[in-house]
């Protein structure tokens, strides 16, 4: 069995690092609070209804957002894929790109703007057809074009096309192509929130909140 998992990646560039990094964990806390949450105390993420983790602050041009649940316990429908990046991308002035992968062979990218849909990538799947069969509306190919303001400096969109169209036995190999292309840490981009909580990775900022029944009355 391959790998699964999904993130969010918030283009910050070249602007103030700590800054930044608040003004997401601002956006984040404002945006879980306006639904049916509340903070907690929890001492752990396994004792909280929602737990949201967002990677240090560093020299990276993104930061990397994670939903974190148990392994078994069903994700809240509000934050699932890809809504997350869709509503951050609305609170905050950045780039945002939703990534999933599923089974190593799947790979979709979502990238807003102002909650915007400015872009999607997805080499498979394509809402329950065969690719071959699948109507044109139906097809997610992406636009590297579009993308072109997020690329390293010097780097080609049709680079972009090019490792999207990579033949690789397994999607994660497409994928950290890709992230160098735009800039983006490998390794945090297919970073698992469960092994952050099992490490207790305390360079990483852990959010935690309680469902509030008086939210939810």
């Amino acid at each position: 069995m391959g790998s699964s998992f999904e993130n969010v990646q918030v283009y910050i560039g070249s602007q103030d690092k700590k800054t930044a990094h608040q003004t997401i964990i601002d956006a984040l806390d404002a945006l879980v609070l306006r639904g049916d949450y509340a903070e907690t105390e929890a001492d752990h993420p396994d004792n909280a209804d929602l737990t949201l983790i967002v990677s240090p602050v560093s020299d990276e041009a993104w930061i990397s957002v994670y939903l974190y649940h148990e392994w078994g316990r069903c994700i809240p429908e509000e934050f699932l894929f890809p809504r997350l990046a869709q509503a951050l991308s609305a609170e905050v002035s950045y780039p945002v790109v939703g990534i999933l992968v599923h089974d190593s062979d799947v790979l979709r990218l979502d990238y807003y703007q102002g909650g915007a849909l400015v872009d999607q990538f997805d080499n498979e799947w394509v809402m329950g057809y065969e690719r071959s069969e699948a109507p044109p509306d139906r097809i997610r190919d992406g636009h590297p074009e579009r993308w072109r303001d997020l690329l390293r400096p010097g780097t080609a969109p049709d680079a972009l096309r090019a490792a999207w169209n990579k033949e690789e036995v397994f999607i994660e190999d497409r994928l950290t192509i890709m992230a160098f292309l735009l800039g983006m840490n490998s390794d945090l981009v297919q970073t698992y929130p469960q092994e952050l909580v099992e490490t207790d990775a305390l360079d990483f900022f852990f959010m935690m909140y309680r469902r509030s029944p008086r939210k939810s009355a």
